[in-house]
This record gives C-alpha cells, sequence and structure tokens, in this order.
C-alpha cells in the first residue's frame, strides 16, 4: 500500500527542517506517538546524516497481528538519511519480527511553495506479506500512520506558534 501525505506550514522550509530535525522537537514527537526511541548511529554523510534508530511501540498490536507475527509490541530500525541541502530524507523501516516479509520505506520533503509557507510531503511504501491477514495489517499500519502525522502536523504548528516561528499569511 502506497503512502502519501502532503501538509502546508505558515514558515519558510529552512525554517520547518530545523524544526524537524531538533532533538527537542523529536523527544516531542516519539512521546505523542507513544514509542520510545534508542539513537543506534549517527553519522555524518556527504550532504547530510544517516541515524539509525530502534523504535519501540508502546501500544500492544491488535490480536490477529500478534497471532500473525508471534509478538505484542512492534520494534523496529529507522534508518533516516537526510540531504540537508535538499530539505529530503529518505527512510527505510525494519522490522525486529519477519523483517523478510514487511516492507516499509520511502521519503520526506520539504519545498517552499511561496513566501512564508512550504508543504512536506511524506511518499513511501508499506507491504506486509503475511498469507491471511495481509491487506488487515496493512490497513492497520496505514491507519496508525495517518494517526501519527495528523499528531504531527498539529505538534509542529503548535511549536512554530509557541516560538514565534509561524508566518502570518497576508491574502
Amino acid at each position: 500500500m502506497d503512502i502519501h501525505v502532503s501538509q502546508t506550514f505558515d514558515c519558510d522550509a529552512p525554517i520547518l527542517w530545523v524544526v524537524l530535525r531538533d532533538p527537542a522537537f523529536q523527544k516531542l514527537l516519539s512521546e505523542a506517538a507513544e514509542v520510545d526511541q534508542e539513537l543506534l548511529a549517527d553519522e555524518s554523510v556527504p550532504g547530510g546524516r544517516k541515524i539509525r534508530s530502534r523504535i519501540t511501540a508502546r501500544k500492544p498490536l491488535p490480536a490477529v497481528a500478534v497471532r500473525a507475527i508471534g509478538t505484542e509490541r512492534l520494534s523496529w530500525v529507522q534508518e533516516n538519511q537526510t540531504q540537508d541541502v535538499a530539505f529530503s530524507m529518505s527512510w527505510r523501516i525494519t522490522p525486529n519480527v519477519i523483517p523478510d516479509r514487511i516492507r516499509a520505506e520511502g521519503t520526506m520533503k520539504v519545498t517552499q511553495i511561496g513566501p512564508g509557507r512550504c508543504t512536506r510531503v511524506i511518499r513511501g511504501v508499506v507491504e506486509v506479506n503475511v498469507p491471511v491477514v495481509r491487506k488487515r495489517v496493512e490497513r492497520q499500519i496505514l491507519a496508525d500512520l495517518e494517526k501519527s502525522y495528523d499528531r504531527a502536523y498539529k505538534l509542529i504548528v503548535e511549536w512554530l506558534n509557541e516560538r514565534g516561528l509561524s508566518k502570518v499569511r497576508q491574502e
């Protein structure tokens, strides 16, 4: 299943990019998403950073998923590689269980669309190759992702407003 999320913010792209990479903001996102995050590696690469983190969901999976994959909580390694000049990031998630049966990867890009306005576009794919429950698990993952991106959007807007980083649009 494909992922496509587009969100518009009242700030310039470089400002949003700095906010998204801010460790304090990342901690706030983890709390809101009800996940624990452990940094495994953070290295400088040409034009950006390569970051590996272990993410563990605090929320238990639905019973059907527990039976299918044999674990109560999802845990995965997330690899992000940023290209800071382009305000872009590629991401890949490798689950701790049945990694050969789940594929989740994509990109995130921040683009200036006008004075004081930018978009964050997230594109990717989630594929679950587990007989019988494939579509149900994919739908659940996508629903959780949509909720997560909605929460993140609200947190970003609050963060921008609280710090005076949001531009007031003249219409």
